[in-house]
């Protein structure tokens, strides 16, 4: 996990920071992440991505409380519940659209 922490620095480091504020300078009202804080749903994963984050809310001028995130793919552990998650990979092959609309409801 630190090779990809690494990359991160690289590609989102302070040059991300400096137009996230010239961004703010705008008037930004909430932070929303789509996906992806983690990189296996474990806990040191959110522990590793916290920092980020909140440097991220920072840059903006926004609080915890406007941060709203929609868990990514990378987001769930999927070795908790691997029952469920074959289940569910079962329903998604034999009926796509339905697995779509029951996760939609």
């Amino acid at each position: 996990m630190r090779l990809r922490a690494a990359s991160l620095d690289r590609v989102l480091g302070d040059g991300f920071l400096d137009t996230l504020r010239e961004i703010a300078k705008t008037k930004v009202d909430l932070v929303c992440f789509t996906g992806d804080v983690a990189d296996w749903g474990l806990p040191e994963d959110y522990a590793q991505a916290t920092p980020r984050i909140l440097a991220i809310l920072d840059a903006v001028g926004v609080p915890r409380e406007r941060l709203f995130v929609v868990p990514g793919n990378h987001d769930v552990n999927r070795n908790s519940e691997p029952g469920a998650w074959q289940e569910m990979r079962k329903l998604a092959k034999a009926n796509p659209n339905g697995l779509s609309d029951w996760m939609g409801a």
